[in-house]
């Protein structure tokens, strides 16, 4: 998909499913009104891969959208994703047909949760690779997709609003503290080339060969904080 499509996603109702490609699903979250959020389900012919789906305002559309294929793994980007969750780990499992559900070891505060330094043989077949981006929290992470390219940044970068003036910045970084500004620059840096698409949690996600330069460029310019 390209850039122009997403012109009018502005539109799309809360909790509603919308289409980014063939194979991606993104559901509209209310977060900020002026930079409404996203979840997203990657489909693959084994079944569906979601990322950050825990919010009972889209359950009806993800439900919806699933109809009963399987869920291969939710992946969460950090924990703040936890304190707005439909339910516990336990209930997420349960409610995805047993489904692991995957986060970094340093946000992994409740029990149910499957770390993903204990998963290299699950992320390996699912064709998922995580790059740790410490700060928004202390285990904040990028998944990047293995074939399609695709990168879930969760809030380690803060996507524009999506009825704002396309010729703004594409992207800000989330509150970062002093101390941590080095090992989340760090870690932008470690995400490899090339990248399909950069999906946020929070704003407009961007499509295109150029779309992890300018989303890493972006992020990374000290005081180009969200407002």
């Amino acid at each position: 998909m390209h850039d122009d499509a997403l012109l009018d996603l502005d539109q799309v109702a809360d909790g509603a499913a919308f289409q980014l490609s063939d194979t991606l699903t993104a559901f509209r979250v209310p977060k900020h009104s002026f930079r409404k959020g996203n979840t997203y389900a990657l489909s693959r012919p084994e079944g569906v891969i979601l990322v950050d789906a825990v919010h009972k305002v889209t359950a009806m559309a993800l439900n919806q959208h699933l109809a009963g294929r399987k869920v291969l793994a939710l992946l969460l980007t950090h924990r703040d994703l936890l304190t707005q969750s439909f339910g516990p780990p336990a209930l997420l499992r349960h409610c995805f047909g047993g489904a692991p559900v995957l986060i970094h070891e340093a946000d992994a505060m409740q029990p149910g949760l499957i770390k993903l330094e204990d998963a290299a043989e699950l992320l390996a077949q699912l064709g998922v690779q995580y790059y740790p981006i410490p700060g928004h929290t202390p285990g904040s992470v990028v998944y990047r997709t293995v074939p399609e390219q695709l990168l879930f940044v969760g809030d380690a970068a803060v996507g524009r609003p999506y009825a704002s003036d396309p010729q703004t910045i594409d992207f800000s970084h989330p509150p970062i503290a002093a101390q941590d500004w080095e090992a989340y620059v760090a870690g932008w840096a470690s995400i490899p080339e090339p990248a399909a698409a950069v999906l946020p949690l929070h704003g407009r996600p961007v499509f295109g060969d150029k779309s992890l330069v300018r989303a890493r460029t972006a992020a990374t310019t000290q005081g180009n904080q969200m407002n």
